[in-house]
């Protein structure tokens, strides 16, 4: 008998190692294997995971893939309309508390996405859906109404043809995280596809297309993208728009030139980075410290030209505020006044670089929080290397004029104040 109870604890202990030792099931319950998709559809993946000792897993545990898109989502279920054009093997995987995991595959296919050609101006209130691409291929094309951009939009641009969208009436385009919309060029195929039909013949580059220019007030970009754009991005010209969220990336020239744009004007919350010169402002209105200035995932991914570029300032005749803290603002070759009934705050670790022939002209009204500095282009101490030379130049004393006091006629000889030509 006691060699019956040993044997029993023996297969008992020898069961419970085996059991610790499964690994999760997994099983794909929608959608069905071989199943077909429109561009831009709604899809929902659901699916289980169980482990013999620990039950469902839930949450974090359940991993999607796609063989296409990479990671799509985790838990036991998730909805995207984002997936690429093509063939997608879907992975889910399921890891239980000893690091085991089990796998489950389906196969799914995802339509070619719709085009349309643009080749008429817009001259009466229109709206361009989701899930669809639009090529533009009008020569000097127009917007002279409401056009409404919808979530999931693609716009891309004919550079034979169409490089270029002329606003003077209104573009609303407001994306969603989920449902970005990007305007890009012809031969950008990483976004909705081969849409110029020719494979992997053609690659888009920076400035495959030129810019959208905006002439009156109202448009709206958010959750935008662009890419390959050319000497300018995006111009609101002596109008109001407002920028929010968006994404500017792999342009040759200026992503984003506010230099024109009136007050009232809002850029927050946007990223740049692979462009040649990221943003230009002007005097009439604020920018905060929300902006982005290198890519999320690789943060060694700047701008060449990495700084907020102030252009064609008008006097500052109202409270201005700087508080961008990612890069250093610009005043290039500039004679900037904050007149007596102004003035320019800035806020804590804000940096101002001058190239050689700028100056701030004030009356007292120039406020500033902690570790603020003024100093040269070639500075690379503070807030790296703005002007795009590596190490090739290092700053000097008398590098730009300085800051001068309109109250009591000197120029300033704050300590905070690197490399005019008084230090």
């Amino acid at each position: 008998m006691r060699g019956l109870k040993y044997v029993r604890y023996v297969l008992v202990g020898v069961l419970f190692l085996s059991l610790a030792g499964c690994i999760p099931i997994v099983k794909i319950t929608a959608p069905q294997n071989g199943a077909t998709f429109g561009f831009g559809d709604v899809i929902t993946f659901t699916g289980t995971g169980r482990d013999i000792m620990e039950g469902d897993l839930t949450g974090s545990s359940l991993v999607w893939e796609s063989s296409i898109d990479g990671p799509i989502g985790t838990g036991i279920s998730i909805a995207t309309s984002t997936l690429q054009q093509g063939v997608h093997t879907i992975t889910l995987s399921a890891t239980n508390s000893n690091n085991q995991t089990g796998t489950a595959n389906i196969t799914i296919t995802v339509g070619e996405p719709p085009f349309v050609v643009i080749s008429d101006d817009i001259d009466s209130n229109t709206t361009w859906e989701g899930g669809t691409i639009y090529v533009i291929k009008a020569f000097d094309f127009w917007v002279n109404a409401t056009l409404e951009i919808e979530p999931g939009a693609i716009i891309k641009f004919d550079p034979s043809e169409g490089p270029a969208m002329n606003v003077d009436g209104t573009v609303i385009a407001n994306g969603t995280p989920a449902e970005p919309i990007i305007f890009t060029a012809y031969k950008d195929d990483e976004h909705g596809g081969d849409t110029n039909g020719d494979g992997s013949v053609t690659a888009p580059l920076p400035g495959d297309w030129d810019g959208i220019y905006i002439q009156n007030n109202g448009s709206v970009f958010s959750y935008c993208e662009f890419y390959y754009g050319g000497d300018t991005v995006l111009e609101p010209w002596d109008c109001i728009a407002t920028i929010t969220n968006a994404t500017f990336a792999h342009n040759s020239g200026s992503a984003l030139d506010a230099s024109t744009a009136l007050t009232g004007t809002v850029i927050t919350g946007n990223t740049f980075f692979d462009n040649e010169r990221p943003l230009y402002i002007n005097t009439t209105f604020d920018l905060d410290d929300s902006n982005t200035f290198e890519n999320p995932d690789d943060p060694s991914e700047t701008n060449t030209y990495n700084g907020v570029f102030v252009e064609y300032p008008d006097d500052i005749g109202n409270h201005i505020s700087w508080e961008e803290t990612d890069v250093a603002f610009v005043l290039d070759d500039n004679d900037l006044w904050v007149l007596d009934y102004a003035s320019l705050t800035l806020g804590d670790t804000v940096v101002v670089k001058f190239t050689p022939d700028s100056t701030i002209n004030h009356y007292g009204n120039i406020f500033s929080g902690t570790n603020v500095f003024f100093t040269s282009y070639k500075d690379d101490d503070y807030k790296g290397d703005t002007n795009g030379d590596g190490s090739l130049t290092t700053p000097m004393d008398g590098d730009w004029n300085g800051i001068y006091n309109d109250t009591t006629f000197v120029y300033e000889a704050w300590p905070n104040i690197l490399y005019d030509e008084i230090h």
